[in-house]
């Protein structure tokens, strides 16, 4: 990772960030165990809608650079599934083996 870079998990607080997670989730499928099927637009904004947030947690993995968002480079989703917590996730094709995941 580049030492004026860095990344950052920043809350999914609106619907446009709820469609970069599921932009970032559907390009990251074909590497997921489970529940790898495309998902549509208003499939995300359904499931977001229903998404019991205080055992859910989702995030778009942005790219700072100089202080500065300079993209959003995947997601991630904490969630508390029979009594353990799962983090699941996903990064960009171009940005993989970066160093983001230590």
């Amino acid at each position: 990772m580049a030492e004026d870079s860095t990344v950052i998990l920043s809350a999914v607080t609106c619907d446009r960030d709820v469609e970069t997670v599921r932009h970032h989730r559907n390009a990251c499928r074909e590497f997921m165990t489970r529940h790898t099927e495309y998902i549509s637009a208003q499939q995300q904004a359904n499931w977001y809608k229903e998404l019991d947030k205080e055992f859910n947690r989702l995030f778009v993995l942005n790219k700072i650079h100089h202080g500065a968002v300079v993209e959003d480079i995947g997601y991630g989703y904490i969630r508390v599934e029979n009594g353990e917590v799962l983090l699941t996730g996903g990064i960009t094709s171009n940005e993989r083996g970066k160093g983001y995941g230590y």
